[in-house]
């Protein structure tokens, strides 16, 4: 498996809000997008469906023209309790790593991407690793470079050994103005090469003004797995791990609510 760089233009709605997995689809249920931009027009069910995230919905004004709204997340105030936390402390020259994981469709980006909107004005960089049959080292750091340009894009194009590449990201983490939110998505995706760029900059992250946010399905880490093995290599106290589980009962009667009707075996 291997990374490559993500468009993240298609994952965006009519209203231009970023779609997320969680907001096109629950673990188990998919919801079609009526006329109306970001309105769902129905519910389906494929069995189990219990994950953190109401989709957004495109409210309206008594003028009757349309007010943006983000994502409602369901019992995922604790975990954004501890990113804004550390992202203060981020702020103070303080980084650390964040391990957000479970099942797929749980919610994972639907968390990070809600987190980000709270902190809009924050330096934000995305990178994400996809299961690709060709090879591409380095790809989410790549993805980063063209969104960083400057220094760090003229070294990628140029060829420079991954060493360097890394420590130049370092050195943009460093001397950035403000504190900035680094996003490796899917690392059980991770290759080799990527799994060294992010132990590289995990063991020095605590002297940075930066979060570091990691999104993976932890099922499909082994002990054998070579972010497994990476993550070992990054000291205990520089890491925070968020493990999202599936919705309580009454965090399922919402979804109903939502939905406007009873809907069997959602809560299993």
């Amino acid at each position: 498996p291997i990374c490559k760089e993500r468009d993240r233009s298609r994952r965006r709605t009519p209203t231009g809000v970023p779609r997320s997995r969680g907001v096109s689809r629950f673990f188990g249920a998919s919801f079609r997008e009526s006329a109306f931009p970001g309105v769902p027009e129905a519910v389906t069910i494929r069995g189990r469906s219990n994950v953190g995230v109401i989709p957004h919905i495109a409210l309206r004004n008594p003028q009757g023209s349309p007010r943006p709204s983000t994502a409602m997340l369901l019992e995922r105030d604790e975990h954004l309790s501890v990113l804004r936390e550390l992202h203060s402390r981020a702020e103070s020259g303080r980084g650390h790593v964040v391990l957000i994981s479970g099942e797929a469709g749980i919610g994972k980006t639907s968390l990070v991407e809600q987190f980000a909107e709270e902190i809009d004005r924050a330096r934000i960089l995305w990178g994400a690793c996809e299961a690709l049959s060709t090879a591409r080292p380095l790809g989410p750091l790549y993805d980063i470079a063209r969104e960083v340009r400057g220094r760090l894009l003229r070294a990628q194009q140029g060829g420079q050994p991954p060493y360097e590449l890394f420590q130049i990201f370092m050195d943009e983490l460093r001397w950035a103005a403000s504190a900035t939110v680094v996003v490796l998505e899917d690392v059980h995706w991770i290759d080799d090469a990527t799994a060294d760029f992010f132990k590289f900059t995990a063991r020095r992250i605590a002297r940075c003004p930066a979060l570091l946010l990691l999104t993976c399905r932890e099922e499909q880490l082994s002990s054998s797995h070579v972010f497994t093995q990476a993550m070992a290599d990054v000291p205990a106290d520089h890491v925070t791990r968020i493990r999202l589980r599936r919705l309580s009962e009454a965090g399922t009667a919402r979804l109903e609510q939502f939905a406007g009707r009873r809907i069997p075996d959602l809560h299993s």
